[in-house]
């Protein structure tokens, strides 16, 4: 619901359970969930896009490059969703974005 993925994406939700093969693109997922209690994970699993270019991840320069040329409502938008991820979610994206904006995580 969180990213309004139709159901005729659902392909797009990872899941993930105590007991299966662990994901290869979460790497560590099962020693996280362990090491917090958890019995089983669901991500969004969007592939990556960039510039128009699917399958293309930004570089964090682009990413932060991208965030600071937004304006008005939709750099409150980036914001918020930024934000509102949940806490546990530790990039190199998110770090990088708390470095540059001040974008800590808030409910």
């Amino acid at each position: 619901m969180r990213e309004d993925i139709p159901e005729k994406n659902i392909q797009w939700i990872g899941v993930w359970e105590r007991l299966m093969d662990p994901p290869q693109n979460v790497i560590g997922l099962p020693l996280w969930a362990e090491a917090h209690g958890i019995d089983a994970v669901i991500w969004t699993d969007l592939p990556a896009k960039f510039g128009g270019k699917g399958k293309v991840a930004p570089t964090l320069e682009q990413a932060v490059a991208y965030l600071d040329n937004l304006r008005g409502g939709e750099r409150d938008l980036a914001e918020q969703y930024v934000r509102r991820a949940p806490k546990q979610i530790d990039t190199i994206y998110r770090r990088a974005f708390e470095a540059a904006f001040g974008w800590t995580f808030s409910e």
